[in-house]
Parts: C-alpha cells; sequence; structure tokens
C-alpha cells in the first residue's frame, strides 16, 4: 500500500491514500464511477531511519496479524463469558435476569480488546520513501 503524508505528529503519519472505486465492478466503467477516487487518510508509524516528511511518498506495511486469534480474542471468549456466566447465575436468577446480565458481560469483553487495538504497536508502519523521480516515469 502506498500514499502521500499529510502531517506528522511525533511518530505517528497521517497518509492520504488514493483508491480506484468500482473499476473491477461488473459494470465496468459504465456505472460512472469507474474513474472516481476515493481519498482515505489514516495513521501510521514513522520509521526515524528514512526521514520521512510531509509530502512524501511512502510505501506502507501492515502489522501482521493472526486471524485465529483475532477472532478468539473479540467474540469466542466474550461468548464463552457470557455462557458461563448464564450457567452460574442461572440457578439464583430469572432465566430473565441471568440473560441479561450474561449479555451485558459479553458486550463489555468484546469492547475492551478494541481498546487495546488503538495502540500504536497496531498501527501500519512506513518502510519505504519512494523517490519523486520514480514517481515521474
Amino acid at each position: 500500500m502506498e500514499g502521500i503524508v499529510q502531517s506528522i505528529k511525533g511518530n505517528v503519519v497521517f497518509i492520504q491514500i488514493q483508491n480506484p472505486v468500482n473499476c473491477h465492478s461488473a459494470e465496468g466503467c459504465s456505472s460512472g464511477n469507474c474513474c472516481s477516487a476515493k481519498t482515505i487518510t489514516f495513521k501510521a508509524l514513522k520509521d526515524e531511519h528514512l526521514g520521512v516528511h510531509e509530502g512524501d511518498y511512502v510505501k506502507l506495511e501492515s502489522p501482521r496479524g493472526k486471524p485465529l486469534s483475532a477472532f478468539l480474542t473479540f467474540f469466542g471468549l466474550p461468548i464463552l463469558a457470557g455462557v458461563v456466566c448464564f450457567l452460574v447465575l442461572n440457578p439464583y436468577f430469572s432465566p430473565t435476569v441471568s440473560s441479561l446480565i450474561s449479555v451485558a458481560l459479553s458486550l463489555t469483553a468484546m469492547v475492551i480488546p478494541a481498546l487495546f487495538i488503538k495502540s500504536e504497536s497496531n498501527l501500519p508502519r512506513i518502510i519505504q520513501v519512494i523517490p519523486a523521480i520514480s514517481l515521474k516515469k
């Protein structure tokens, strides 16, 4: 993935990327959206050794993810916590109250990992600054 550096704040770089919209759709260019582009701005980590500046064209690398562990963190463990909570509370409360508490616990367990996703270690990294000379070719 590549984009243009818009601004830099500490180790975080704001990069603008243009993605073509609907160019590979079944309608082709007849849909009218083929040549339009969608601009996306997002954050990435700056590598101090590269000397990134505003206006530079940069290449990015996404953080390596583990899909199974991400699925279990966001869905598996919260659902398991909700089921266990329901089974523990059901003998002491009505099924409705046990269900509501279990759902609340499951939703809370889904939100907690989302708070950690915003950390800088989960951002894409800039791995290369592409010289302006190679852009003109």
